[in-house]
């Protein structure tokens, strides 16, 4: 419970810097997104554990996001890279 509470808190000042000092949105856009599966992850090892009987639910929403920030992962190497016109 500490080390899931610290890492949200210190993950959520991160995302608070991140957005606070927006100057490359191409980028940043993606970087909160994979700095928001921390949170989501410690909220779900702590939700999993205290409520079992849903965790099965949980576990359904961990996923998801977990997929989108695969796409978003990917979407800031492309755009790292020079985005999806030099693909052609």
């Amino acid at each position: 419970g500490v080390f899931a509470f610290a890492s949200v808190i210190l993950s959520l000042y991160l995302i608070f810097r991140h957005v606070q000092f927006y100057s490359k949105p191409k980028y940043q856009r993606y970087i909160v997104r994979i700095l928001f599966m921390v949170p989501i992850f410690a909220l779900h090892s702590w939700f999993s554990y205290r409520f079992f009987r849903y965790s099965v639910y949980i576990d359904t929403v961990r996923d998801c996001y977990e997929a989108f920030v695969i796409y978003s992962f990917f979407q800031l190497l492309v755009n790292y890279l020079g985005g999806d016109e030099d693909a052609e």
